[in-house]
C-alpha cells in the first residue's frame, strides 16, 4: 500500500504475480498521480465488478448451475448420481471434460464421491448408461453442494461461498 503526503514524492513497492512470475515495481509518485490512479483503478473496478456479476448471473441463473446435466441411476450402484460439466471450461482442465459420481451422501464416511475425466463428455452421444436425466433441484442438498463446489470452481466464480483454489 502506499502513502502519498502533499508535497513529497514517495517510493512504493507493488507486487504482481505470484510465485517465480512475482515481479516488484518500484514507483515515484505524486499525489496528483496517486488521486489519479485511485479514481482509474475505481472506474475498472466497477466496470469489472458489473462484467462479473453478469458473468455470474449467467453461469449461476437463480444460483443453479447453468452448465451441467445430472443423471440418477435409481441406486442401482453406489454412485447414484453422475453430474457432467458441460460450456467450455476445459481450457482449466488440460482439454478434459469433468464428471462427478456420488452417493446421495458423498461427504458421509462411507458415502461415495468422485471425479472423473474424459477427452469426451461421457453422456454423448447416449447417457442411457447414466440413468434418468434428472434436474439440479432433484439431488440431495449435499450432492448440489458438492456439485457447486466443482463448477465454481470451473468457471472461477471466486466470490461464491463454496469456492477453493485447491
Amino acid at each position: 500500500m502506499a502513502y502519498v503526503v502533499r508535497g513529497y514524492r514517495m517510493k512504493f513497492s507493488l507486487n504482481l504475480g505470484r510465485g517465480e512470475f512475482a515481479k516488484t515495481i518500484n514507483c515515484l509518485l505524486t499525489n496528483a498521480d496517486f488521486r489519479a490512479i485511485l479514481i482509474t483503478d475505481k472506474r475498472k473496478e466497477i466496470t469489472m465488478n458489473k462484467k462479473y456479476e453478469e458473468r455470474k448471473n449467467s453461469l449461476l441463473p437463480g444460483g443453479k448451475p447453468k452448465w451441467i446435466r445430472c443423471y440418477d441411476n435409481g441406486g442401482k450402484t453406489i454412485d447414484r448420481y453422475t453430474v457432467v460439466f458441460t460450456g467450455n471450461y476445459t481450457g482449466k482442465t488440460g482439454r478434459q471434460s469433468w464428471n462427478l459420481g456420488m452417493s446421495s451422501n458423498p461427504f458421509h464416511p462411507q458415502g461415495f464421491g468422485q471425479h472423473g475425466e474424459s477427452e469426451y463428455p461421457i453422456d454423448r452421444p447416449t447417457y442411457g448408461h447414466l440413468g434418468k436425466k434428472i434436474k439440479f433441484d432433484d439431488m440431495p442438498a449435499d450432492c448440489q453442494k458438492l456439485v457447486l463446489s466443482d463448477y465454481v470452481y470451473l468457471w472461477n466464480i471466486t466470490d461464491h461461498p463454496y469456492y477453493t483454489e485447491d
